[in-house]
């Protein structure tokens, strides 16, 4: 008969080796600095691109490499599709900082050039795939009007966002659009990425 563990055994198992295990750690610690960096920078506006270069700069090269790496991951995962033409502000500080910290600031400017043209084109399609989708699904709309005012006599007004089967449906085909351009996104930022730790 197999030894069954309680989840305490095995949460205990795997932070033993986390304790045995000084530089994992340190590599933790000097992330979670570069993580808060980050948001110092970038949600608090509390550091600019110049300060964190500075900081960047004081650690040793080790514990600078562990900062840059919690610093470049927080980041980009900062970096998402849009949901409309305010994403432009705040990718503007993602890539001025990218640009500084990379070794190759042209090439990172390049790929945010080609991010925000990718942006656009998303926002478009995603407008587009919601209109064609609404003229699709017009006729199927009135006809469920119709069978409302009949059930209600008196004319019901619908809208295809108060319809879920209308909503179901956008949300069905926005997941494919989304799906096929996050993996681009992943692509790129994977090159930005990098760039930026090579």
């Amino acid at each position: 008969m197999s030894k069954i563990r309680s989840a305490l055994e095995i949460a205990l198992e795997r932070t033993d080796s986390v304790e045995s295990n000084p530089e994992k750690l340190r590599e933790e610690q000097f992330t979670q600095e570069g993580q808060r960096m980050f948001s110092r920078y970038f949600f608090e506006k509390e550091l600019s691109v110049k300060d964190v270069k500075e900081t960047l700069s004081s650690y040793e090269a080790r514990e600078r490499s562990y900062v840059m790496q919690g610093f470049v991951q927080t980041m980009l995962a900062n970096l998402t599709l849009p949901s409309n033409d305010l994403y432009v502000e705040s990718m503007g500080s993602i890539k001025e900082a990218a640009a500084l910290l990379s070794s190759k600031p042209s090439e990172v400017t390049s790929l945010f050039i080609q991010i925000d043209g990718f942006f656009q084109q998303y926002l478009q399609q995603t407008e587009q795939l919601k209109n064609s989708l609404i003229q699709q699904y017009g006729p199927k709309l009135k006809q469920k009007q119709q069978q409302l005012a009949k059930q209600f006599g008196a004319v019901v007004d619908l809208t295809p966002e108060q319809d879920p089967e209308f909503l179901d449906l956008l949300h069905r085909h926005q997941q494919d659009l989304d799906h096929q351009y996050q993996t681009v996104l992943n692509n790129i930022k994977q090159k930005i990425m990098q760039l930026i730790l090579a």
